[in-house]
């Protein structure tokens, strides 16, 4: 191995894999890499030209295999996504109120301010004025915090083991049937 590829791995546990041909193709044409846009699972290995009967019954063994995680390694390494994530952590979106075109600047600043945003911009149409400022984009936050806790296996309900019990009920002593009325 050359002192390039030495001083690229250095620090790095991983192995590398052998990535076949037809799991490079799916994995390109899952994330949009090649043709367009993104397709299923499904398309994907269907289009690297795997089995009917793998696709249909044993999907993970192309998607949970060495070769496919080294895939997943290259193209989205652990930098790239923490720093998507932090942008999304900090994801904002820009919201505005609308105010009677009477309200003094100075109102509406002082409202704004006491909810907590900071005032960026007020424009009057007509009869109105509408204050912009940013807000917090918590949906995007909510999913990244999702996954972030689903990375780190802290969903207890995913650790809990399910038990199956075979119940036999019995009756003890005499059984009358009862004549429908």
């Amino acid at each position: 191995m050359s002192k390039a590829k030495n001083a690229d791995n250095e620090g790095k546990t991983s192995k590398k894999h052998k990535v076949t041909a037809m799991q490079r193709v799916a994995f390109e044409a899952l994330t949009g890499q090649i043709g367009k846009g993104r397709v299923s699972v499904a398309k994907a290995l269907r289009k690297a030209g795997y089995s009917k009967s793998l696709i249909d019954k044993t999907p993970s063994r192309v998607t949970k295999s060495k070769g496919w995680l080294q895939l997943l390694d290259e193209y989205f390494p652990d930098e790239v996504l923490n720093q998507k994530m932090e942008e999304q952590l900090n994801a904002q979106d820009i919201e505005h109120y609308t105010f009677s075109s009477k309200t003094p600047d100075s109102e509406i600043k002082k409202i704004i301010k006491g909810f907590g945003f900071k005032l960026f911009r007020i424009s009057r149409t007509g009869d109105v004025k509408r204050a912009y400022f940013p807000k917090p984009d918590h949906t995007n936050r909510d999913k990244v915090i999702d996954k972030l806790l689903k990375l780190k296996n802290k969903y207890p309900a995913d650790k809990h083991e399910h038990l199956i019990a075979k119940v036999e009920v019995v009756k003890y002593g005499d059984t009358k049937e009862v004549e429908d009325v």
